[in-house]
């Protein structure tokens, strides 16, 4: 299930056009998918004499995802949203003037898009771990919640299950996989993951990892007559 919030976290670069209060993150499994930038609202009011107003808004939306099948982060095009309301007969002249305003609002927009230096950067590199199994500061990323350093990954093939289906297509057996993974800014909590196939894994910390490991143990010795 996929939630919205309107908080985005300080590591997050907003674009020089953006107001980063009507922001929102989109997270799957409390996974920082995308970021939606929004820029302020801009506003034209339609004035004619003795029936109501009708107001033109219009703003600049840019969502930025993370393509996980790709070495690089993908941008959507930034699409104007507008958004008209009131009551009320607009003579050409007005009408014109509405043309020229939101002629003038793209062009604002198109030259802060097209800007270089308006391009969104990746988070600053990071110092990894020793244990990191990449080990280049993860500058490539957008999202500082994406420069996690892991630890290579343990399988262990299931036997009692069916084969599964890979991402790619394929099919291969079963697994249990482990692995570790922390942040090297400590924005978040180190995390043991424990899972199976292509499933999110469970996340764990340290001291959990050890008694589920220790009930693992202790399972497996009744099993095997242990004493």
């Amino acid at each position: 299930m996929t939630t919205t919030t309107t908080t985005t976290r300080p590591g997050i670069t907003h674009p020089a056009w953006c107001d980063p209060d009507q922001c929102s993150e989109d997270r799957t499994r409390g996974q920082l998918c995308a970021v939606n930038h929004r820029s302020p609202l801009s506003e034209l009011t339609l004035t004619t004499p003795g029936a109501e107003n009708s107001t033109l808004r219009i703003r600049t939306w840019l969502t930025q995802f993370d393509d996980y099948d790709e070495a690089t982060v993908t941008r959507s095009a930034a699409v104007p949203f507008l958004d008209a309301d009131g009551d009320a007969d607009i003579p050409p002249d007005q009408l014109e003037a509405a043309g020229r305003w939101i002629i003038a609002r793209a062009e604002e927009w198109r030259e802060a898009i097209d800007d270089p230096e308006a391009v969104l950067a990746a988070a600053p590199p990071v110092e990894c771990f020793p244990w990191c199994v990449d080990g280049d500061g993860h500058g490539d990323e957008l999202f500082a919640d994406d420069q996690s350093c892991t630890t290579a990954e343990h399988r262990v093939t299931l036997s009692q299950h069916d084969d599964i289906e890979m991402n790619d297509g394929t099919w291969q057996a079963d697994y249990a996989a482990v692995s570790a993974a922390a942040y090297a800014d400590g924005h978040m909590a180190p995390e043991i993951r424990l899972g199976q196939g292509e499933e999110a894994p469970m996340r764990l910390t340290a001291s959990e990892a050890r008694q589920v490991a220790a009930a693992l143990i202790a399972t497996a010795d009744l099993l095997d007559g242990a004493r």
